[in-house]
């Protein structure tokens, strides 16, 4: 499928070789989570669940300012996780030809990512709630609405 609004592939063909993170949250979120937890089982992982929460909760992208590392394209372009952060991609512009541009694709998963994060490690945290209760209540109402 094409663009809604031409029949002009938009996207330039890019090939990224790193997914990013803004470097103000790394240490603060990304390192937190994956070294203080066993939640996640991995960059990748971590870096999904916080993308999909900053699209399907947060519901907003926020702009890398300085980026930082996250974890290498190369070397998780088979994983499950990559396909959801395609798909999200996808979902985001209705347009398959996204797949062909990994800065824009990437773009989007790294700014809804950055909104994620934060929401998870503010639950995390919160001594009020339980975190395993608050993860499988949030998967259990996309379930529940997806139906």
């Amino acid at each position: 499928m094409l663009n809604k609004n031409s029949d002009i592939n938009i996207y330039k063909k890019s090939h990224r070789t790193t997914i990013n993170v803004d470097e103000s949250e790394f240490n603060e979120y990304y390192q937190s989570l994956t070294t203080n937890t066993n939640y996640f089982k991995n960059n990748i992982h971590l870096f999904t669940i916080a993308a999909l929460i900053g699209k399907f909760i947060i519901k907003e992208r926020k702009p890398i300012e300085k980026q930082n590392t996250y974890f290498r394209y190369a070397d998780n372009a088979s994983t499950d996780e990559m396909q959801i952060l395609k798909a999200l991609a996808i979902m985001e512009v209705d347009d398959i030809n996204i797949l062909i541009d990994h800065d824009e694709m990437f773009k989007i998963c790294e700014e809804y990512a950055r909104t994620g994060i934060k929401q998870l490690f503010k639950w995390y945290n919160d001594k009020n709630i339980d975190f395993n209760v608050e993860l499988l209540t949030i998967i259990n109402n996309f379930y529940k609405n997806d139906k």
